[in-house]
């Protein structure tokens, strides 16, 4: 099974998928219990039109030779079993991304015969019919169950047959722990660096301000490029969001703090008085010694 992709909201798997119905009318009058036929024979004969109501661009293996098994029991039983690939709408909610867990189904049904023609039932029933290859593993979530349940829908306005078994997914952390949220963590920390480094050395701490919130904005970019464009926000977005006001904070604090503390200092508006105090404090000197000389030649 897999993948689930988040952005076109749908999943793929590879499954085999068996059908057994009864036709009196190919009861066979023979020792042996059941015949195998080949696929071809299936032209010829009336079987259901069986379709997946949400899937999408699915196909049956053909490579070397149709994946296909057709075998007739002597009593009319027919058993007719294809391995495909299935690709199928899953309609996810992704508010708690990558914290969630998703609900995907999957429905078969007739798509001419209504409930008045083919009835669709599990044939092990709803909890042994769905099984699962031993060590089937996804590389972003965990299988949890494969509930099944029979439905009735009205297609077209007429009741039909449907089969219907959901897949519970709960996502892994690893990737984004590894991808999203250690480097955003260490970003943050990267920039109180700034912090102790000299007040002085503005353009140190300008460009450290700069480089950890054009990465933070890279960051949070990218992490969008994988999910639609959904307009809600989700869990992995506001964290990123909190971790660029972090780092943007750390620039807002330089500034506000060299502003505020600059008088004094010789620099920008409070610059302009002190040169003016020191010319208007020499001019002072100036005049006394002019005084004192004045008063020493007399």
């Amino acid at each position: 099974m897999g993948p689930v992709n988040e952005r076109t909201m749908d999943y793929s798997m590879d499954c085999y998928f068996r059908q057994l119905w009864v036709d009196k009318r190919l009861a066979l009058n023979v020792s042996m219990p059941n015949i195998s036929l080949n696929i071809k024979v299936m032209d010829r004969l009336w079987y259901p039109d069986t379709v997946f109501l949400n899937g999408g661009k699915s196909f049956v293996h053909m490579i070397p030779m149709p994946n296909k098994f057709f075998r007739i029991n002597k009593d009319g039983t027919v058993f007719y079993s294809q391995r495909l690939t299935i690709t199928a709408t899953c309609r996810m909610r992704l508010e708690k991304y990558p914290l969630d867990s998703q609900n995907c189904h999957l429905y078969v049904g007739s798509f001419a015969y209504s409930i008045d023609d083919v009835i669709y039932e599990w044939r092990f029933g709803a909890q042994k019919s769905v099984e699962i290859a031993a060590g089937m593993t996804l590389s972003q979530f965990d299988l949890l169950q494969t509930p099944c349940f029979n439905l009735t829908s009205t297609i077209r306005g007429a009741p039909h047959s449907v089969l219907a078994v959901h897949f519970y997914l709960r996502r892994h952390m690893g990737f984004f722990v590894i991808n999203v949220y250690v480097p955003c963590l260490l970003l943050v920390v990267l920039s109180w660096v700034s912090f102790w480094i000299n007040r002085e050395a503005t353009s140190d701490r300008i460009a450290l301000g700069t480089m950890t919130v054009l990465t933070m904005t890279f960051i949070g970019l990218d992490n969008r490029n994988d999910l639609p464009r959904v307009s809600y926000s989700t869990a992995l977005d506001i964290y990123v969001a909190i971790c660029f006001v972090f780092v943007l904070a750390t620039i807002i604090q330089f500034a506000a703090v060299h502003y505020f503390t600059k008088f004094g200092c010789g620099e920008g508006p409070q610059l302009v008085k002190y040169i003016a105090k020191e010319v208007e404090l020499e001019e002072i000197l100036e005049d006394q010694n002019e005084m004192t000389n004045i008063q020493m030649e007399q």
